[in-house]
């Protein structure tokens, strides 16, 4: 479902006006820091809404994302959210979570010009992933 872009500052404004309705301060101590226990690194899939799937609040679990929920040492975007969430915020846990039949994966394990390079060749575990056999 396609939305243009007004319709996503209307929802925004409601979704704050009733945020507020329900808690006043709620923005306010959002705003002054967070602490959260977990850091989740998942999947860029736009189906996957992270802190409702695991029954947590805003502040509560640090989250990065990227297709195929990879973590790659030479990714500086990866390793900079983890030394943050280690480091400063003092995650505790850290999940990686990923799902069944995986576009990301499946395209990295797929045959083509790319395979000498692929994420099937940088890491076997991605083809049974992608296969949907993990």
């Amino acid at each position: 479902m396609s939305h243009s872009y007004q319709v996503i500052f209307e929802n925004n404004r409601e979704w704050a006006e009733h945020k507020k309705e329900l808690d006043p301060d709620y923005f306010r101590r959002l705003s002054r820091s967070q602490n959260p226990s977990y850091l989740y690194i998942g999947c860029s899939d736009s189906r996957v809404a992270v802190e409702e799937l695991m029954g947590l609040e805003p502040g509560e679990v640090f989250v990065h994302r990227n297709v195929a929920n990879l973590v790659i040492g030479m990714d500086l975007n990866v390793s900079s959210t983890i030394e943050y969430a280690v480091s400063h915020l003092k995650v505790k846990h850290i999940i990686i979570c990923g799902h069944y039949n995986c576009g990301g994966i499946r395209r990295h394990a797929a045959p083509g010009p790319w395979a000498d390079e692929s994420m099937a060749a940088q890491h076997p575990r991605c083809l049974p992933a992608a296969q949907g056999r993990a």
